[in-house]
């Protein structure tokens, strides 16, 4: 083989690092060991071969290093590197002016070096540079990228190095090259919960990689998007505009490889709409005794949760939307409205009232007319005794209604035999005495035990403890 048009001693490609079915480190080199001559022939020059194999993982840069290079004019050479899919990269052109190299020197070709090689070159780690205007030379032919750009392509396969004497008069020589490859930290995404949802139209990602290092990034499958890790290993990019619902975003060390963990993130923008029922001790009546209820939601869509206020009043703090709420019932007698604001997921909020109406009832009924009239006297043997209560009312249904309304013989315990019945129509208790009243006879009338729409209990006389049932005596004629 001719490399600059001298013939090539025998080499061999050997990885300095990991076998080739180990984890990849954070750099791996491969080695040309081989020694040969420059001269200028006129034509292109016949490439050395480096093959390489067994590298996995992100490898996203390679250096390239010449050793023990040995010519007396280094401006003379153009040195063009190619990767195994055909990119090429000149690392050096017309550059070194006509300080001669030592057999010793080695030069390191690097995209993360911090300078150009100076106006009399000396070894060193270098900027690749190129400073021929010759179209006709080597690296105007070949040369097309940066050393990073010739890891896109995949870097296992045989790889090329052309060096080429462009001027007659001055022989040289080489003893090996090398490269250096180097492997990109995983890049990752800070995790989001499974469930992420937010009311923005924004897609913020975050994560870390290996600093100074481009990486790409794309969400839902679309263009990848370019972005630079930090000094510190950390990397931000925003993705706006994006319409309601599930966005992925994935992100690597390089423009095609999207294998890493995707993040997901549902946009939601839409505030929530549902409804309120305000429940009673007695299930959802329009009344209620107490105040102390429950509110129960539905909703919409999935809620964080909700807030409550009295129509008047501020919203309460945020609770659970899993189990209806216990709320307190202003002071005040008469119909009450109870406010919901309901707060999804995403933190967007209900923007229609969302409201239930309740009365608050905390009157006990009582008996307002009676029949014969409490004191009466000369009163018929056969008389029906009625009682009519002050509003709609009911009979406890735990206890027969004939139990709720009695007449006694004064001073006997027990009631005399009767017919009870409740007219709801009217809120009347009608007591029919199963035989004739005896004559001058004073009797007792016990009325209790019914309760209005509100769930009070007939209370004749509140101001006293306990509950006070509705007591009258008459006497028979």
């Amino acid at each position: 083989m001719l490399v600059g048009g001298l013939a090539l001693t025998s080499f061999s490609a050997l990885p300095v690092s990991a076998a080739a079915d180990a984890a990849p480190t954070f750099e791996e080199t491969f080695v040309r060991n081989e020694s040969f001559t420059l001269t200028n022939t006129g034509t292109t020059p016949s490439p050395s071969l480096l093959n390489v194999s067994g590298l996995v993982g992100d490898v996203y840069d390679v250096d390239v290093t010449v050793n023990g290079i040995d010519h007396p004019r280094p401006s003379d050479l153009d040195v063009v590197v190619v990767a195994p899919g055909g990119a090429s990269a000149t690392i050096m052109s017309d550059i070194g002016g006509d300080q001669p190299l030592s057999a010793l020197t080695t030069l390191t070709f690097d995209d993360d070096a911090t300078a150009f090689a100076p106006p009399e070159l000396t070894e060193g780690r270098y900027l690749p540079q190129d400073n021929d205007s010759d179209a006709t030379d080597l690296d105007r032919v070949n040369s097309t990228t940066t050393l990073r750009d010739l890891t896109s392509g995949g870097v296992n396969g045989q790889w090329k190095l052309f060096i080429d004497d462009d001027s007659p008069g001055f022989d040289g020589a080489v003893l090996r090259w090398s490269l250096t490859f180097h492997f990109a930290d995983l890049v990752t995404i800070n995790g989001l919960p499974p469930d992420a949802v937010s009311s923005r139209s924004s897609f913020p990602l975050t994560g870390t990689g290996t600093p100074k290092h481009e990486i790409f990034v794309r969400l839902d499958g679309q263009a990848s998007r370019p972005v630079i890790v930090a000094d510190d290993g950390t990397w931000g990019t925003v993705f706006t505009d994006l319409a309601e619902g599930t966005h992925v975003a994935t992100a690597a060390n390089n423009s095609s490889g999207f294998t890493n963990y995707p993040v997901s993130l549902r946009l939601d923008m839409t505030a929530p709409a549902g409804s309120v029922v305000v429940r009673t001790s007695t299930g959802t009546p329009e009344v209620t005794s107490s105040r102390h209820v429950s509110v129960a939601v539905t909703a919409s869509e999935a809620l964080r949760g909700f807030r409550i206020r009295s129509a008047s009043g501020a919203y309460g703090p945020l609770v659970s939307a899993g189990a209806p709420a216990l709320w307190l019932l202003a002071d005040t007698s008469g119909a009450q409205t109870v406010d919901v604001q309901l707060e999804d997921l995403a933190g967007n909020v209900s923007v229609t009232p969302i409201l239930d109406t309740v009365t608050l009832d905390s009157v006990a009924p009582i008996v307002v007319t009676t029949s014969p009239a409490a004191g009466a006297i000369h009163v018929r043997r056969d008389r029906v005794v009625t009682a009519r209560l002050g509003e709609r009312a009911t009979p406890t249904v735990a206890v027969p209604v004939r139990f709720l309304a009695q007449i006694f013989r004064t001073g006997l315990p027990r009631a005399i035999p009767a017919a009870v019945r409740w007219d709801a129509t009217t809120s009347t208790v009608v007591i029919t005495p199963k035989a004739r009243m005896r004559a001058r006879t004073r009797y007792k009338v016990v009325i209790q035990g019914f309760y209005d729409g509100a769930g009070n209990v007939l209370d004749q006389d509140p101001a006293r403890a306990g509950v006070q049932p509705k007591v009258w005596y008459f006497r028979t004629r």
